[in-house]
């Protein structure tokens, strides 16, 4: 009998430190302070994943006047305009890829928006440059299709590559055209 009367008053101190604790404004205050620390954190890294660059290419030979791209927590997009590639003397390719790539810090060129192409007959590279560099699109920001992890990654480092054969018989690209896009971040 001893025992029961001990633990009664045990749990009866128990319970009394819990009615003093939940009428006290201490519980209150320490969920606001987590709710506050919790928003504070939510803010933050909602704000920093929204990126919009602006950029273009203006090289002796190769000029991109527009090229923006944004991403954020709900969509992802890029835009570039038509690339004009001004040489005197144009030559023809049979075997290409056009696009931007981005690069990481080890100097690997990573896929982004490219497009290659291989042609029946010789075709300027003149021309499809100006055919093939304009790009236009968005994806949901979980697509992963163009802006894939490594892609965000790195976004910062964009350039504009050109790779093509005047021969179909070489085993490697003869023409390379490689220009980073001088982009400026315009978000914090």
């Amino acid at each position: 009998m001893t025992k029961t009367k001990k633990q009664a008053k045990k749990e009866n101190k128990i319970l009394d430190k819990l009615k003093k604790f939940f009428n006290s404004p201490q519980p209150i205050i320490i969920v606001l302070v987590v709710l506050c620390i919790f928003l504070s954190l939510f803010a933050y890294k909602s704000g920093s994943k929204n990126k919009i660059f602006v950029g273009e290419v203006l090289e002796n030979d190769l000029l991109i006047n527009n090229v923006h791209y944004f991403t954020n927590n709900d969509m992802n997009y890029f835009f570039a305009s038509n690339a004009q590639y001004i040489v005197e003397k144009d030559v023809n390719i049979v075997e290409c890829n056009v696009g931007y790539y981005v690069v990481d810090k080890n100097n690997n060129y990573i896929d982004f928006a490219v497009r290659k192409n291989k042609f029946d007959k010789a075709t300027s590279l003149r021309d499809v440059i100006k055919e093939t560099s304009g790009w236009n699109f968005a994806e949901p920001h979980n697509s992963n299709y163009f802006f894939n992890a490594d892609v965000l990654k790195n976004i910062n480092n964009l350039h504009f590559l050109v790779e093509a054969k005047t021969d179909s018989k070489l085993d490697k690209f003869d023409i390379v055209i490689d220009y980073p896009v001088k982009t400026t971040k315009i978000t914090k």
